[in-house]
């Protein structure tokens, strides 16, 4: 699930809520699409999908052959986050520019 409140109605309350099956790259290429389509910015992502099913006795695979598990934990995020890499990009610099000047000072990009 990706939340996204709009800085223009953020006094609304108004989030936009996007889901997606991590275990499927179709799913996860999809909601990316949509994100990106709406917004040209994310400043942040935090990765939170996780499947153990300790009780589970064999191994299952998603509908793209892959296990689910690997697919839902590694995979997923993986896909996710180079998808969305561009839209996050700026905000990454910003924090490094940030960072950087408080350490050491104004640079001069």
């Amino acid at each position: 699930m990706i939340s996204a409140t709009n800085k223009d109605t953020a006094t609304s309350g108004f989030t936009d809520y996007l889901v997606a099956d991590m275990s499927l790259r179709a799913s996860i290429r999809q909601l990316a699409a949509t994100y990106l389509a709406g917004r040209g910015r994310l400043d942040v992502l935090i990765h939170n999908a996780a499947a153990f099913d300790y009780a589970q006795k064999r191994r299952s695979k998603t509908e793209e052959g892959i296990e689910t598990i690997w697919a839902t934990n590694h995979l997923g995020p993986v896909l996710l986050t180079n998808l969305l890499l561009g839209a996050i990009k700026p905000a990454i610099e910003r924090e490094v520019h940030k960072e950087f000047d408080k350490r050491f000072g104004k640079h001069k990009a």
